[in-house]
């Protein structure tokens, strides 16, 4: 923390924020920052700049604008609104296909795991000691590495991806809030109510 509070963590859109493949499925783009916490304290000006569609105020826009067309379209339709509708229309698709790809692979690695090991051990028991068994396990070992790595990298993958999702949505409903709040009386207001006790829940199951 800087001496006079909390610095701005610098954000931006240049595609030089970019990484690599490589770089991306191995989380490497973190090396440095591991390096430097190792050392010493971090300091806000150490961490990774912030993408735009991270940040608290295009977060807050986007619910804004889905929340606005949430009222519009329930007006027309003579229902009441839901914030979480709203909330969930956040969440692009390509986002969505990664999380549940990542944790589909994390799945299947965990159910792979101990029918691998366990053929391992059938093939370790068995009397017929030949060269089709060293053949065989030395495949068996090379799929269990692939294995344990793919289910490894899957589930770093979904954890960091859900995490980062779920604070960019928690900033979002957080900053509407602040707004509505800001720009009218609470008292008079049954949207801004209604949407301060939805982050209220959000932040007890947070």
């Amino acid at each position: 923390m800087a001496p006079n509070g909390y610095k701005k963590i610098s954000s931006t859109s240049e595609s030089a924020e970019k990484v690599g493949f490589v770089s991306f499925l191995l989380l490497q783009w973190m090396n440095d920052v591991m390096k430097t916490g190792s050392k010493r304290t971090l300091e806000e000006e150490d961490f990774v700049p912030l993408s735009n569609e991270n940040t608290s105020q295009s977060a807050t826009e986007l619910l804004d604008k889905k929340w606005k067309e949430e009222i519009a379209n329930s007006i027309r339709k003579k229902k009441r609104p839901k914030l979480w509708k709203s909330v969930l229309k956040m969440i692009s698709l390509r986002e969505a296909v990664f999380v549940v790809c990542c944790d589909v692979l994390f799945a299947i690695g965990s159910l792979l795991s101990p029918l691998l090991i366990g053929y391992l051990i059938f093939m370790l028991m068995s009397p017929e000691t030949h060269q089709n068994n060293i053949l065989h396990g030395c495949m068996l070992a090379t799929a269990m590495a692939v294995n344990t790595l793919v289910g490894s990298l899957g589930m770093q993958h979904y954890a960091y991806a859900a995490e980062i999702m779920g604070i960019r949505l928690s900033n979002a409903v957080k900053g509407l809030v602040y707004r509505k709040v800001s720009t009218s009386r609470v008292t008079d207001s049954f949207q801004a109510f209604s949407i301060m006790c939805t982050a209220f829940t959000w932040g007890r199951k947070g």
